[in-house]
């Protein structure tokens, strides 16, 4: 009994250390735990610019549609709306619609759907944060004006 007793603590303790072992060399140290990539866009060649390391899609005046795909996740959730510093939680999650006098977003699966309305007063900065499960991501717009 002593030796079955000895020996299920020797493979025990073995196992625990193979499987500590094992967790610490797959994880990747470029990626923290608990890390989750970052939402990847692909778009139909709109135009965008980049400040300091924000990428900016630019609307026209008289408004525009834009379509964007996700890349590397799906069961998109909008969060928040950032309208020129004023922000508007929107709290949708997948297959749903928001609009307001400015823009109307739809998501459906891992596309995202922002159409803007006519800008008649001023330069617009507005910003649409998503999320999935605990990858986040935000989608940022510029708009100019007619006047």
């Amino acid at each position: 009994m002593r030796t079955f007793i000895g020996n299920t603590k020797k493979y025990s303790s073995l196992c625990i250390l193979v499987l500590t072992m094992i967790s610490i060399f797959s994880c990747d140290k470029d990626e923290p735990l608990g890390f989750y990539s970052p939402l990847k866009w692909e778009s139909n060649n709109y135009s965008q610019y980049e400040n300091n390391g924000v990428k900016y899609y630019i609307v026209s005046p008289q408004g525009e549609n834009f379509q964007l795909k996700c890349t590397n996740h799906n069961a998109l959730r909008l969060r928040d709306i950032i309208i020129d510093g004023n922000r508007e939680d929107i709290e949708l999650s997948d297959n749903s619609q928001f609009s307001n006098h400015i823009c109307e977003i739809k998501i459906k699966d891992n596309f995202v759907d922002v159409a803007f309305k006519q800008n008649d007063n001023q330069l617009r900065k507005v910003e649409i944060s998503v999320q999935s499960g605990n990858a986040y991501g935000s989608l940022h717009f510029e708009q100019g004006c007619l006047n």
